[in-house]
Parts: C-alpha cells; structure tokens; sequence
C-alpha cells in the first residue's frame, strides 16, 4: 500500500502547477480613464491569471487573493490580495487590517477605510471617464474621455501600530496581536512585524501567558511575485484547522461554551520562500521549520451562555523538538472565492519530518514517536454551474500519512460535525482517540485528556447542489410576465448534500484503543441567505437514528 500511495500524493501534489487557466466572458464598463491608465487596465484585464469578480463582492477576513484582481461593481475587502486591485464601477470598502500588496485603482467609485489598510503600492480613485468592453480573453476601449483625480496615497515606506484578535478558544481565551508593522514600499519591498500575543486567559502580561510572533519578508522579483523570509514564534495552534473558520469556531466559543477545535503549543524559528507569480493563481510555499512542541491544558475562559457542561478535554501531543520541511501549493480559479458558482480549487500540503526528539507524555508509560514521519493533505474541489442558476459543488479530502504510518497526534486527522458530517457528531471519525481519558501532572495540577487526536489518515467527500430560492409570497394575482422572482430573493439559495468520510490508524500505532473507523455517511438540506445558511443533516448508519441542524456563518466549502 504504501509503495502505491506515495507516488501517488506526489503526482497530485505537483498537479496544480501544470493545470490549464480557464477562459471567461464578462463585459467591463468603466468611467473617466486617461490614455495610459486605460491601457494599463486593458492589459490587466487580458491577463489570464487576473481574478476576476462580478458585481458586488466580498473578501473574508480568513481569505488571501493569489495575484491580480479585477472588480466588476462594489468591493468590501477584509482579507489580502497579495497582487494589483482594480474596481470598476462601484465603491471599494477596505477593513481594518484589509492587506493590497500591489496598487490600488478606483474607477467610477469612492473608497473609505484606506487610513488602517495595509496598500503596498499606490491608491487612485477616478470619478468617471470612458468605457471599454472586454469579450472573452480580449478586451478594447469603447470611448475616451477626460478624468479628474479624486484620492491618491502615494507609494513608500510606513510602519504603523496594529492590534488584531485571533481565535477564541477554551485554552487561550481571546489571543491578541499587538505590535508594529514594517513595509518599506516600492517594487520589492521589505516587510516584516513584530508582534506580542497577550492571552486573556489567565494572569494578564504573565511570562507564561504571552506569545510572540516576528516576521520578515523580502520581495526578490519584478511584480512581487517571489519573496524570501524568516521568523520566529511562540503561539498556541490548532492541531486541525479544516472545515469551519475562525470566525465560526470563535462565536461557537463565546456564545454557546463549545469550543471545536484542539490545540498544542509550538516554539520556535522558521525560514521560508514563497512564489505567487502573476500568470496563473498559484501561491506556492517552501518552509523549513525548527520548533518544540508542547501539550497545553484546559482554562475556564468566560462565555455568554454559560451551561452546566464542562468544556471538552485537550488531548496529548508528542513533546520535544522537532525539525521538518513543509511544502504547500494552492490553485484557485474559483470566480468568486467567497461564494463560488464555478471554477477549481486545488490546495496540497506535504510536511517532512527530518530530526528531533518526541515523546508523548502518557502517564501509563511515555510514548517514543518518530520524527521522521511523511504527513500530506490534498482538498481538490469542483464548482460546476448547472442550468442557468445552479451549482453542484463537489470536493475531495486526503490527509495524513501518504505511507500509512503512525503519525504524532499533532499530525493527526479527525472528522465530524458541522466542517465535514454535520449529520454526526463532532469527532465521530478520530480511530477511537477519546473512548479513554489519561490524568498529566503538570505544574501542580492534574489534568484529564485524551490520549490522542484522532486518525493517521481520513478519506472525505462531499457533494451539494445549489439553486435559487425563489419564494413569491404576496397576496393577489401572480405578476402576469412572470415577474423576476430571482431578482427579488438575490442571495438566498437552497442546498441539498451527501457526505462521507472514513479514518485509519497507521501501521506501528501505540495509542490504545485505537482503530480504523467506519465508512459514516450523512445528507440533508440547506436554506441559505448569500453565505450564512441553516443546514438539517440526517446520518445514514445501522443502529443510528435522529437528525441535527447547524447554522453556518459561511459557506460548507
């Protein structure tokens, strides 16, 4: 199995740098554009590596644009765009913390929020002008006009103060970054942060209770394409980030005491190169990392509603040092990151244990793990319009040991719950990792945990169909052309979707009990309100019965 399988992760590993861009139509009215700006955006446009997003749009905070950016309407960006942004034709709302690494162009719109943006190039904002028109891969003027500058925020260095909250979680409490922001400006700038990460969890400021993360990168080529850089940190990580978002599992935190992920903590430097070229959507990523790992125990951290249950238990981690090479691609032509209709998302992972020296802390006799380990992650997935308003969604997840060995529990993959079967409970897929609870003395106190996370490799698939909701709802007689019902209900959409996920204890596995899982299947219905949405999900198993409703903030993937 093994021979077959390792192969076969680097085969898909290595596919999202050779797969094919896809050509789109879309027509692009502009205002109020001198000769040169309307050339420039000309060639922009005929990019086909430049993202392209029709009417208005958002960008999450959780979400990075790989290269140039093209906006047909209004624009509220929270997230990164790590090439060039243009607007056409509407306003351009940029949050706290919103990040542009290359220049900014605003035609026909306003733009607020620029003061605590992070805009690596310049910001120019037009009043109206001209119109060109693109048709499929090619676009031309139409009219030419004058234009008058409204806003303009020069290139150049800055450094700045920025406070941001992270993830809310049963361990840390609510961890925020605190520090100055470096960017030196111009075609290959310098950036770098420095940052304290304070946890409200606990004795405020206290040695223990504070992390820190330090960052810097150069950009080494033309376009901003390819940039070298180095850090070290002292942070408290999830151990699995997969399926919901930071935003997601936070509110579940705060409001409803029900924290979903598990964490470890993680010390240490780390040097990277990172290549995002403007000719296709591809952000690849080259790390080398050295660190030690350490198990972190349950706090108490305050919630609204506050219930009766305890929080759920942390599990063991292999502790000590550990030396490891990490390699990441990610392919996106999706045509609208945040609500998807079309497109392909490829993202690979490989991580590759070189040295170091683990141990899992299990009072029953501690644990030796190998650090030489290979861990890899493959999430392909598929947006297909079908008809003329809907969309089948499909995707693809292969994570953990491409050989089938025993990973450290850090590395390890669960399933289960609203990120992957919202019609099982969460962790209902992890080998058996929490049929059994441990005592570790640390520090004066005894915790409970488990004795591990959950599986060496998991297998998940998961379909949705999505079509417009078009309720009329009304007294009288029905409008006798019909009328434009999807108009009217614009952004409320319903879903229905299958899933199914498997998990597997690797070869040399210490953990007791650990075993492989069962194939578990769910499927349901959705009623969605753009990407928020409330799901009702029915597991599909012998001798398992009953129902459960999630409500999402975001989309399921």
């Amino acid at each position: 199995m093994s021979n077959v399988l390792r192969p076969l992760f680097i085969v898909l590993f290595v596919l999202p740098l050779a797969w094919p861009l896809q050509g789109q139509e879309r027509e692009i009215e502009a205002a109020g554009l001198d000769r040169a700006t309307t050339d420039r955006l000309v060639v922009v446009a005929n990019d086909p590596g430049t993202i392209r997003l029709p009417g208005d749009s958002q960008v999450p905070a959780d979400s990075v644009l790989p290269g140039d950016v093209l906006v047909m309407g209004a624009l509220h960006l929270a997230g990164r765009i790590t090439g060039e942004l243009i607007v056409v034709h509407g306003d351009l709302e940029l949050a706290p913390n919103a990040e542009v690494q290359g220049d900014i162009t605003v035609v026909d719109g306003e733009v607020a929020g620029s003061e605590a943006a992070r805009i690596g190039g310049t910001l120019i904002a037009y009043r109206r002008g001209a119109r060109f028109v693109q048709r499929g891969d090619r676009a031309r003027e139409v009219v030419d006009s004058d234009l008058k500058l409204s806003h303009e925020v020069p290139a150049g260095s800055s450094v700045r103060f920025a406070v941001r909250a992270e993830e809310y979680n049963r361990v840390e409490g609510l961890p925020v970054h605190v520090g100055p922001v470096l960017d030196t400006g111009g075609r290959a700038p310098f950036r770098a942060s420095a940052q304290l990460v304070p946890r409200t969890e606990g004795a405020p400021f206290a040695a223990d209770r504070v992390g820190y993360r330090v960052v810097g990168e150069q950009f080494v080529a033309s376009g901003r394409s390819l940039r070298l850089g180095a850090g070290v940190h002292s942070v408290i990580d999830p151990i699995e980030a997969q399926g919901l978002s930071d935003r997601e599992t936070s509110w579940s935190t705060f409001l409803l005491t029900s924290d979903q992920r598990d964490h470890f903590e993680r010390r240490g430097w780390s040097a990277h190169v990172r290549a995002t070229p403007r000719s296709q959507p591809v952000d690849a990523t080259l790390r080398y990392v050295n660190e030690r790992h350490g198990v972190v125990g349950i706090a108490d951290p305050w919630t609204v509603f506050r219930s009766s249950r305890d929080w759920r238990l942390q599990p063991l981690v292999a502790e000590g040092t550990l030396r490891s090479l990490e390699a990441s691609v990610e392919l996106d032509t999706r045509d609208d990151p945040a609500d998807p209709a079309a497109g392909w998302l490829v993202r690979t992972e490989w991580q590759e244990g070189l040295s170091g020296d683990l141990v899992v802390p299990d009072p029953a006799g501690a644990r030796e793990v190998d650090a030489r380990f290979s861990s890899a992650l493959l999430d392909l997935r598929r947006y297909q319009p079908v008809g003329r308003s809907g969309t089948l969604a499909m995707r693809g997840v292969l994570a953990g040991s491409p050989a089938g060995e025993a990973l450290p529990p850090q590395y390890q993959h669960a399933l289960g719950g609203a990120g992957s079967l919202p019609g099982h409970s969460r962790f209902a897929v992890d080998c058996g990792a929490r049929m059994t609870q441990v005592s570790l003395q640390r520090e004066d106190r005894e915790q409970s945990m488990f004795p591990a996370y959950g599986c060496d490799r998991v297998a998940l698939a998961q379909f949705e169909y999505r079509g417009p909701l078009n309720l009329d709802v009304g007294f009288g007689s029905p409008d006798a052309g019909g009328g434009d019902r999807g108009a009217r209900d614009r952004g409320k959409s319903w879903a229905v979707f299958f899933n199914a996920g498997r998990g597997w204890v690797g070869e040399g596995s210490e953990a007791h009990p650990a075993s492989d899982t069962r194939t578990l299947y769910d499927a349901g219905l959705g009623i969605l309100f753009r990407q928020a949405g409330i799901y009702w999900a029915v597991p599909f198993r012998d001798g398992m019965s009953g129902s459960t409703f999630t409500v999402r903030l975001e989309r399921r993937f």
